[in-house]
């Protein structure tokens, strides 16, 4: 997260003041990133829960792709079919810094 929160600040101009979700991720990430194991570990006793908890883990990690193939189009790219969204993102950025 921090890499991810220093790369949009950094490459699109995103004013510090713009980031709290990340600097919150960043606080959280440790205990993020243990989550589906202690799930696992406490409350998986079955292999269908198990396979259950594992399933919902991986949807939740294929929406962060999607999420993040989506920037890269959109900025990175510049692919033309982002384009209201590239002109919305500025634009409002551009009122709150």
């Amino acid at each position: 997260m921090k890499r991810l929160a220093r790369g949009l600040h950094r490459h699109y101009d995103i004013a510090e003041s713009s980031m709290g979700y990340w600097r919150v991720q960043i606080e959280i990430e440790d205990e993020h990133g243990s989550l589906g194991e202690l799930a696992v570990e406490k409350l998986a006793h079955t292999y269908e829960e198990q396979a259950s908890i594992r399933h919902a883990i991986q949807h939740t990690l294929d929406g962060f792709w999607v999420f993040f193939d989506g920037v890269k189009r959109c900025y990175v790219d510049e692919d033309p079919s982002y384009e209201r969204w590239r002109d919305w993102l500025r634009a409002n950025m551009s009122t709150r810094t």
